[in-house]
């Protein structure tokens, strides 16, 4: 609280509401609308670093995921002594990449990657759970790129 009185300063008033006033008196529209230009800016350059600075991250965890679901439908290929199919849909303008996997003509798991995440592959598992052929599945986001592989005995890596 100020309880000086002296030019411009009222009794009992606290200083910070005093600063508050003279803003209100002395800033123009114009200048409001500057200084709201100017955080908008900053707030929208700080969230492009932001997802610049974990854009290696969503790669990597999403990649480590899905190498674990490569995994998951080996067993289950194994378990239900059938062919089981890996296959990625692609991004569209209304919906994010998505995995399915599918068991002949049944969709047995189907989940979405994050939105800024572009996905791409596809591998047929036999009933031992080894792909048909080798197969490679690519992760993209920003400027990080990783791909999970599936050899031809089966192992799966992310080089």
């Amino acid at each position: 609280m100020n309880s000086r009185v002296g030019p411009g300063r009222e009794v009992g008033v606290p200083d910070y509401q005093q600063g508050l006033s003279l803003l209100r008196r002395r800033l123009t529209r114009v200048e409001l609308l500057l200084a709201a230009g100017c955080v908008i800016a900053i707030v929208l350059v700080l969230m492009n670093v932001y997802e610049r600075l974990t854009s290696g991250l969503v790669a990597h965890d999403n990649a480590a995921n899905f190498a674990g679901t490569i995994r998951r439908a080996q067993t289950l290929a194994r378990d239900s002594n059938s062919y089981i199919r890996l296959r990625i849909n692609p991004a569209s303008p209304s919906q994010p990449s998505q995995y399915v996997i599918e068991d002949g003509t049944r969709v047995l798991e189907q989940k979405s990657f994050p939105r800024a995440l572009f996905v791409a592959g596809e591998a047929t598992l036999d009933p031992h759970g080894v792909p048909l052929s080798p197969a490679s599945f690519q992760f993209r986001c920003c400027d990080s790129h990783l791909q999970v592989n599936i050899d031809e005995r089966g192992i799966v890596s992310i080089p």
